[in-house]
């Protein structure tokens, strides 16, 4: 594919990064990888397979988005489209299939394209539950999109032409314990619970995010979340819970299903409830006084996300 790049934003992903590479090399020889200082093998085995190897800082005002401007403005692609490919992800056969044939012929007014996450948790794809499919933007014309900038949850904002739409897959598997997961997600779940303080009493420099030039399937996921963070606390989790579970027929993926279910949808949202009432009660709503409590606890600067 000589109209395609594809990158790999990495941090310690020896566990990941070979089958990523071989993932990604089967489709271009442009790959890059965009990493952060990794202190695994992850860099050594990433030129062993012959990608090229950027290195980004990660500093207390970071987070993906960032990295993947940073990545858009820095890295010379020698191609007119770009693919964002995630260290813990492959593609299947069918998504290399359908770019091989169909990227060269796309009409210059198309600048992005859609297609679905197929989530696997404990190495079981969660077919059910409202997990699948996830439709986002991962292939982009260089130049005519970037990322919004958000701590978590970011979506790509298209600066002219449209977004279309291909129904193929891209596999997110990881390759991790479940002790290793559930202490991603606490941390995560502070960012979490700071994105919904900021939609509470505003924290963070975000603009707002129903005029951006997202997609459809972007546009809803937003309008989702938030009507999610005006609901009560802590019961919004069991709702969302009982909707991904019951309603969603989140069941159907066995015992697996209700592990995923039960850590995404209730465990890890109570936890950022609870982790909100923690920083109201040291901070109550002062703005200034949450600033410094995320940044003086979790080196996390809330006011350039």
């Amino acid at each position: 594919m000589d109209c395609l790049s594809i990158f790999i934003p990495t941090f310690n992903e020896e566990i990941h990064i070979e089958r990523a590479l071989k993932s990604a090399l089967s489709l271009t020889k442009n790959v890059f990888v965009i990493d952060s200082y990794s202190t695994d093998k992850t860099v050594e085995i990433a030129e062993r397979m012959g990608a090229k190897v950027y290195q980004y800082k990660w500093e207390a005002d970071s987070n993906w988005a960032k990295k993947f401007n940073w990545t858009l403005n820095n890295v010379p692609f020698p191609t007119p489209w770009v693919m964002r490919h995630d260290a813990d992800e492959y593609l299947t056969k069918e998504l290399i299939e359908k770019v091989k044939k169909d990227l060269p012929q796309l009409s210059e007014d198309v600048s992005a394209i859609s297609i679905n996450r197929r989530e696997y948790f404990m190495r079981r794809w969660m077919k059910h539950g409202g997990a699948y499919p996830k439709a986002m933007v991962r292939i982009i014309r260089k130049g005519k999109a970037r990322f919004e900038a958000r701590m978590i949850d970011e979506h790509v904002e298209i600066k002219e032409g449209k977004s279309i739409y291909w129904n193929v897959d891209l596999c997110d598997d990881k390759i991790i314990t479940l002790t290793k997961w559930i202490a991603a997600h606490n941390m995560h779940a502070v960012k979490e619970a700071i994105v919904l303080i900021d939609n509470e009493i505003g924290l963070t420099n975000n603009e707002d995010d129903l005029h951006k030039n997202l997609d459809k399937a972007a546009l809803k996921k937003r309008q989702k979340k938030g009507f999610y963070g005006k609901l009560p606390y802590f019961w919004r989790a069991w709702a969302f819970f009982f909707y991904r579970y019951i309603l969603r027929f989140g069941f159907l993926d066995g015992v697996e299903g209700f592990l995923y279910c039960f850590l995404q949808c209730l465990w890890y949202r109570n936890i950022a409830d609870a982790k909100i009432i923690e920083a109201y009660r040291i901070c109550g709503k002062d703005k200034e006084k949450l600033i410094k409590y995320f940044m003086k606890e979790y080196n996390i600067d809330c006011t350039k996300q």
